[in-house]
């Protein structure tokens, strides 16, 4: 069974062959359909819960996490627990790290707020998603990254739009708050 459905030479929608495909693909999920169903699927409903306050300091606590996690011991961590792979182990804390400053640092308030635009809080829900796969995924040795779709490789797991995953979302920060103080 192959790790990726995007990456299979069989023929992409095309009668019976199509149906078995998309068959295969529910009953045996792919790292790829997991990494687009928490984009989509995260983003959609996380920018629709949470509202663009939340989003926005989930966000800069994203920035956090990344700065504060390279200084755990986690590959000590994971020798000492006996543990082989340590790209889970680093993935699990990250993860962990990220959730812990969200739910005690985060922001309170929920919903809408009043000077809140529709796509702005998709499209900061959207890069929020992003930028947790991209930084969950760069964890990954570089044998599992190959295994990996080429749209997700590209996409998320390429070392050379590091820079992007991490600018992009700061930059949308900016070009929002210059539109929230011009219609204010």
């Amino acid at each position: 069974m192959p790790l990726s459905f995007l990456g299979t030479s069989t023929p992409a929608f095309g009668g019976l062959a199509a149906v078995s495909q998309a068959a295969a693909i529910l009953s045996h999920p792919t790292i790829d359909l997991a990494v687009l169903l928490v984009l989509i699927g995260g983003g959609l409903f996380y920018g629709f819960f949470a509202g663009r306050r939340k989003i926005v300091s989930s966000l800069l606590l994203t920035y956090v996490a990344l700065a504060v996690f390279p200084v755990f011991p986690l590959p000590a961590v994971a020798q000492a627990l006996g543990i082989k792979d340590k790209s889970i182990v680093m993935m699990g804390a990250f993860i962990v790290l990220f959730v812990f400053l969200v739910l005690f640092l985060g922001a309170r308030r929920r919903g809408f707020g009043q000077s809140s635009s529709w796509w702005q809080i998709f499209l900061l829900s959207f890069l929020q998603m992003g930028l947790l796969i991209h930084t969950v995924l760069g964890f990954l040795p570089p044998e599992k990254t190959a295994a990996l779709a080429p749209l997700t490789r590209a996409a998320f797991a390429n070392p050379s739009l590091h820079v992007w995953w991490l600018a992009a979302p700061l930059a949308v920060l900016i070009i929002i708050r210059r539109l929230i103080y011009r219609d204010e």
